[in-house]
């Protein structure tokens, strides 16, 4: 009787548990059905930023930052109108770029710490919490089993298809910078340090600001590089031919790297400048950097007005063209298109194209 009466208690405690997690789903997509009935009202103001809108187009997959060969290009045919197909709202304003799998499926962060998965219809079909702000673009593996996102909490996660966390790695500094995948796996992770009051002892003795983790073995550490200048990069890096990977410190330092972790070249940017009375020697960059088609220039800006040019091969300087406008700054990537079979250089100025 004895037996049967902790059998009992144990059922009923089972019970009860089970009730709250479902009351407690119920609260969460409550809240949820709450803010989207308020996003789906017309009158919305957008300029929050929280909303993510989906107009209706014949959709192809953008498995990362830039899409799937980082050049920015989609498949797709793009909306034939302005209208509307559906909204979604997140508790905190979304600055990165969502990612779709080949089912349409769309993966995106928020800075509300979330981390959410939607139908193509719009449908919340799971959300996984972290302990900051996600701003970083994601990235969906070839294989389309994973996806890997980093955080503000200076973690990089890798999810499955349903939301389940498979691993994680700390990686001491905030991920504002995409994560990006190369051949056979590999996934390269950028790291800020400019919030060392934030740092572990542990951390501030392991700076290392960039990583090539190994997908295939839960993230396991292949190779790692350190910024002398110590403040990290906070600008997505990219691929190039031979899998190369060109890498912008925001202290200014560019580099090429091969997929074994050998740097190729190095250089630091000189910047020669004054501004508000003070000389600066070198420049800072937020922008990624961008190839040419057959990879054998690189082109980047610096937030100080300098758009360069270089030469992949050595890493030499071909030209650098700087705004004398002191208020002029290159916080965003330049722009490669053709006019007239003419290559040319697209630029965002204080909101002007130029």
């Amino acid at each position: 009787m004895v037996e049967r009466g902790n059998e009992m208690k144990m059922i009923l405690a089972l019970t009860v548990c089970f009730i709250m997690v479902i009351q407690y789903a119920v609260t969460i997509n409550s809240e949820y059905l709450s803010l989207n009935t308020q996003c789906c009202n017309d009158s919305h103001d957008f300029s929050s930023n929280q909303v993510i809108i989906a107009m209706e187009a014949y959709h192809s997959p953008w498995s990362s930052f830039r899409g799937n060969y980082y050049n920015g290009r989609s498949s797709s045919t793009g909306p034939t109108s302005d209208i509307v197909k559906w909204k979604f709202c997140t508790f905190g304003s979304v600055s990165a770029t969502s990612v779709i799998n080949k089912n349409g499926n769309i993966y995106i962060g928020s800075k509300d710490n979330w981390f959410y998965s939607l139908s193509n219809s719009g449908q919340l079909l799971w959300r996984v919490e972290t302990y900051d702000e996600i701003t970083a673009t994601a990235a969906i593996s070839m294989d389309e089993e994973q996806i890997y996102f980093g955080s503000n909490d200076f973690n990089l996660y890798a999810v499955n298809l349903k939301g389940e966390i498979i691993w994680t790695y700390q990686t001491c500094g905030s991920i504002i910078a995409s994560p990006i995948l190369g051949k056979n796996g590999i996934l390269y992770v950028a790291s800020d340090l400019r919030n060392k009051a934030y740092m572990t002892s542990n951390c501030q003795a392991n700076n290392a600001t960039f990583r090539a983790l190994d997908t295939k073995n839960n993230g396991a550490l292949l190779w790692s590089l350190y910024d002398t200048d110590g403040l990290g990069i906070i600008s997505t890096p990219v691929i190039g031919k031979n899998d190369v990977i060109y890498i912008a410190s925001f202290a200014g330092t560019l580099a090429a790297v091969f997929p074994n972790g050998r740097v190729k070249w190095q250089i630091l940017l000189k910047g020669d400048y004054v501004y508000n009375g003070q000389y600066f020697s070198t420049v800072t960059i937020t922008a990624s950097p961008v190839l040419s088609t057959d990879s054998s220039k690189l082109y980047i800006n610096a937030n100080q007005g300098n758009l360069m040019a270089f030469d992949t091969a050595t890493g030499t300087q071909l030209w650098s063209n700087r705004q004398t406008n002191s208020q002029i700054k290159f916080y965003y990537s330049p722009g490669l298109l053709s006019l007239d079979f003419m290559p040319s250089i697209a630029l965002g100025i204080n909101e002007t194209l130029v």
